[in-house]
């Protein structure tokens, strides 16, 4: 998804800027005589954007939420405006400031796609599960309930948060982003499936799960009282579990 939205306004940036390069004939480089803007005003806006920035991550943005890179493209956006700005009022005649409003316009949309895609979906779902403890207890065959939310961002892949159900135990469901964060960038997004924490609400209950991005698949445990006790989807019996154990989180 984030791969096709960049490749269109790849294509619409180019048909833009060959458009206005050849409607307001502008010139490939700047005049040598003239400045195209002044150095001094960007670098100290560069800095006070910076710290602005810096200051609000920690303060207003939920710096964590896989949207670092995205918040990137307002300081660009602003950076290009600016310098569109300098140089439309100091050296109109260049033109160049008709470029950098379209680059400080490219990357504001950059920045809107990227949000829009990366807004969290409310999704529920019902699974007839097989349920069995590893000290060998007869398997059952019950219902799990997930009601959450799934997101797509640029860093950490698919994502996913909410309660789980299992068994009469209610469980939170989230992501160890830590040690999510030493998986490479590319097999974020070419993984099939995650690993994800679950923690009981009210309760000293904690277990782990693998589950795959289409939501179809998934395989967990957790500790209750002596006895550690796995559940699995789709699966009839405790050896088609087993299988979903040893094959997930391989993938």
């Amino acid at each position: 998804m984030y791969m096709t939205f960049l490749m269109g306004v790849a294509i619409a940036y180019t048909l833009a800027y060959l458009f206005l390069r050849k409607k307001f004939d502008l010139p490939k480089k700047p005049y040598k005589e003239e400045p195209p803007w002044p150095e001094f005003p960007e670098a100290f806006f560069i800095i006070f954007v910076a710290v602005l920035m810096f200051i609000l991550s920690g303060f207003v943005w939920e710096w964590d939420d896989g949207l670092e890179g995205t918040y990137g493209l307002l300081l660009l956006s602003g950076l290009f405006g600016f310098r569109a700005f300098s140089q439309w009022k100091h050296n109109r005649a260049q033109k160049f400031h008709i470029l950098n409003f379209l680059n400080s316009g490219m990357a504001l949309l950059i920045f809107f796609g990227f949000i829009f895609i990366s807004y969290a979906r409310d999704i529920e779902y019902t699974y007839e599960a097989i349920y069995f403890t590893e000290q060998g207890r007869d398997p059952e065959v019950i219902e799990i309930d997930f009601r959450g939310e799934k997101q797509r961002n640029l860093l950490f892949g698919y994502t996913l948060e909410g309660q789980w159900n299992i068994n009469d135990h209610e469980f939170f469901l989230y992501s160890g982003r830590d040690e999510f964060r030493e998986t490479p960038f590319v097999d974020r997004f070419n993984g099939s499936n995650r690993h994800y924490r679950l923690h009981e609400f009210n309760g000293i209950r904690k277990g782990e799960l693998w589950i795959s991005r289409d939501l179809q698949t998934f395989a967990g445990s957790f500790q209750d009282s002596e006895e550690r006790v796995r559940f699995a989807f789709p699966a009839d019996s405790v050896h088609e579990a087993e299988q979903l154990f040893e094959t997930l989180p391989e993938e």
